[in-house]
């Protein structure tokens, strides 16, 4: 192929345009859940720590995707935040990292957000461990009782 026949070919298109895949992300989160499933319920506050973690890590691969601070901050006035939080996350001189917990960041992609997408772990080990009728029936300790 010559270098002008490269350089008119049309760019390759894009399987999947958003930012992840969301079915990929709930398929891995639902796997974990076989893990978490063993938790018990003092733990289940956690889960919402690591669907957090997962949510800032998600922004931070965004943030890396636009390469740019200019690229950056004219997406976010596209996601409809401020020219302030905008520029303030764009322009900080930090990395994807530090960025992604930005103001602009967490407007442009809220929990909510999220939430369409995803699975949340906390949500779904309470679907997968409902309360037992034993445990509800009897009061904890009343079999002590007796003797």
């Amino acid at each position: 192929m010559s270098l002008i026949s490269r350089a008119a070919a049309p760019p390759t298109p894009r399987a999947d345009q958003s930012p992840f895949r969301a079915p990929g992300i709930s398929r891995y989160l639902n796997g974990w859940m076989a893990h978490y499933r063993l938790c018990t319920s003092e733990v289940v506050p956690e889960l919402g720590v690591i669907n957090a973690h997962v949510r800032r890590r998600l922004r931070a691969i965004i943030v890396r995707q636009k390469k740019r601070s200019r690229f950056l901050y004219r997406h976010l006035l596209a996601r409809k935040v401020s020219r302030k939080a905008a520029a303030g996350t764009a322009y900080c001189g930090k990395g994807s990292w530090p960025k992604s917990n930005r103001p602009g960041m967490t407007k442009a992609y809220p929990p909510a957000w999220f939430r369409e997408r995803m699975v949340s772990l906390r949500t779904r080990w309470s679907e997968l461990n409902t309360p037992r009728a034993t445990d509800q029936l009897v009061p904890s300790g009343m079999w002590l009782e007796k003797g």
